[in-house]
């Protein structure tokens, strides 16, 4: 299985629920989702929307960036409390860093005690002995391991049946105008099974959570596609002509990355894909028209899913 690790941010959570509608997620799918805002409206339509589907989603109960730096998250749990009561494929999840201690884990599993829980480690401070103990708790649906923060005695401990390992694959630039052509992504999806049940990554987001950013000098659009010849799923950067903050304007700069991109499907539509991010992309090259930024990013994360839902889909 995938685990895209998202930020409850707008656009991500609606690139869930496009998803969602457009190919079935459940059994290739399992998003895990950190929450950043207080206001639960945009995360309990997406959670719904996956819970009615029967789609495996984890939601860190103990979120720490964005608007929960420095507020407890204890009313967005509140709100989602009868999220978790309608839909068993929503689990809660907790993320062990070095805040958490063994006896935080026992609270937790404490605050669910009938249903199945997910916990993500990320420089958890524990002793195999400990963790094993943790391990033989049959609720633990998930032990998920992020941003490779996790020690190679640790990560043994974990049931393979169980392991996920979540890395940040995505080569971040200071500026959109410093990416350029393709990359190599990822090769998880062809090795992942010889000691885990599933893999995941940061989508073309990265692990990075920033509130906001500035005004865009360029606009780079980031596209997935799997090789033919190998397998692997690269990256290839979409990024327009005009890169400096004096020339052109942000609904210029858009659509000379997305113009890019639809020749580019056009020419190798056998490694992008068909999907209806692609196709938004490209009518708005021909209709001439700027969907905004947080649109542009919520196609990205969708076409994300849509190759891995693919890849996936066909190994079953």
């Amino acid at each position: 299985m995938y685990f895209p690790y998202l930020y409850g941010r707008r656009f991500e959570l609606l690139a869930l629920r496009s998803a969602s509608t457009e190919f079935p997620l459940a059994g290739t799918i399992a998003p895990v989702i950190e929450p950043v805002r207080e206001n639960p409206a945009d995360l309990k339509r997406c959670l719904q929307a996956l819970g009615a589907k029967r789609v495996r989603a984890v939601v860190i109960s103990n979120p720490h960036q964005g608007d929960f730096r420095d507020h407890s998250p204890a009313a967005l749990l509140r709100a989602l409390a009868e999220d978790f009561a309608l839909h068993r494929s929503l689990l809660p999840g907790l993320l062990c860093d070095h805040r958490v201690r063994v006896q935080d884990v026992a609270a937790f599993l404490g605050r669910y005690p009938d249903r199945d829980v997910a916990l993500l480690y990320s420089g958890f401070q524990v002793t195999a002995e400990e963790l094993r103990g943790v391990a033989a708790e049959h609720r633990i649906r998930f032990h998920i391991s992020v941003r490779d923060q996790m020690a190679a005695n640790l990560r043994a401990v974990l049931p393979r049946g169980k392991a996920v390992d979540i890395r940040d694959r995505f080569n971040l630039q200071p500026r959109n105008a410093d990416y350029a052509g393709a990359e190599f992504f990822t090769d998880a999806h062809l090795l992942f099974r010889e000691n885990a049940v599933g893999f995941g990554d940061y989508s073309v987001i990265g692990s990075a959570f920033h509130v906001g950013g500035g005004p865009a000098h360029a606009v780079a659009i980031h596209a997935v596609f799997r090789q033919a010849e190998t397998g692997q799923v690269w990256v290839e950067h979409f990024v327009s002509d005009d890169v400096d903050p004096d020339v052109g304007s942000v609904e210029e700069k858009f659509h000379q990355a997305a113009a890019k991109l639809v020749r580019a499907v056009h020419r190798r539509r056998a490694e992008f894909g068909e999907n209806s991010a692609l196709e938004a992309h490209a009518t708005d090259v021909r209709t001439n028209h700027f969907p905004g930024l947080g649109e542009n990013k919520r196609r990205e994360i969708h076409h994300h899913l849509a190759i891995n839902h693919g890849i996936l889909h066909v190994a079953r």
